[in-house]
């Protein structure tokens, strides 16, 4: 009996330093270097290259918040372009370990978006051909948005020009969806 009182205190033990570990790790880990390993996930997961050249911070606590100021993002097939002046995004950390994506709000400072998109035979002709990447696998589970705001929004195409200016959206829930039948 003894024994086996050894074992799960010896293992509970275990536990905390691991537990203990973790969240040290995370408390003591430098922003740049947090942020850095967040952009290469994003890159190796999907197919757009990201760029930030000013500062991002990241909050540690439950509701952690990523703000990062002159934030660029593109696709490496060159179709888009999206530049933004400061970005602030906040993740709900319990909500997540349950399964739901929840951002309490997302802040975009002023944003242009460029869409190219170039048909001329000539530049598909001298353009090499690339190997789609890989694309952002849907989540398992759908983002529930409680309070946006966009400073000024600026999409450039080919027809021209959309220009939003101080957008502000509350609540942003999905639809409740029927169980997937297996």
């Amino acid at each position: 009996m003894k024994s086996v009182k050894r074992i799960l205190a010896a293992a509970l033990v275990l536990l905390s330093v691991v537990l203990l570990a973790i969240v040290s790790i995370y408390l003591l880990v430098d922003d740049a270097t947090l942020v850095s390993h967040l952009v290469k996930r994003l890159e190796s997961s999907s197919d757009i290259r990201v760029l930030h050249r000013g500062d991002a911070n990241i909050t540690r606590t439950l509701t952690p918040t990523l703000t990062v100021d002159d934030l660029v993002m593109a696709d490496t097939g060159r179709q888009y372009r999206v530049e933004t002046g400061s970005l602030e995004v906040q993740i709900s950390l319990p909500r997540l370990l349950f399964g739901q994506l929840d951002i309490p709000h997302l802040w975009i400072g002023d944003t242009r978006v460029e869409i190219k998109k170039d048909e001329s035979p000539t530049k598909q002709a001298a353009a090499p051909k690339l190997k789609p990447g890989p694309k952002l696998s849907p989540l398992p589970f759908e983002p529930v948005l409680h309070d946006i705001r966009i400073a000024k929004l600026e999409i450039i195409h080919e027809g021209g020009t959309l220009l939003l200016e101080d957008s502000h959206v509350r609540e942003n829930r999905p639809p409740n969806r029927r169980p997937r039948q297996s």
